[in-house]
């Protein structure tokens, strides 16, 4: 998940290890889909944490501490 105002600022949120919701609907037909799926993140063992943020902006970073 990204969102952004500019190239300078930015919040990304990156989930390791997701499970989704099984799909209900069948879809069918040629033309194009869009969907929104329920799902639970999990904590994956590769990358040692269940999620990670990133927030990009012209602050420095010690300004946080």
């Amino acid at each position: 998940m990204s969102g952004g105002i500019d190239t300078h600022r930015s919040l990304t949120i990156t989930l390791h290890e997701v499970y989704l919701a099984l799909a209900k609907t069948p879809i069918e037909g040629p033309a194009g889909v869009e969907a929104s799926f329920d799902f639970r993140a999990a904590f994956n063992a590769t990358a040692t944490r269940m999620m990670t943020a990133v927030l990009r902006n012209q602050q420095a970073g010690t300004e946080y501490a």
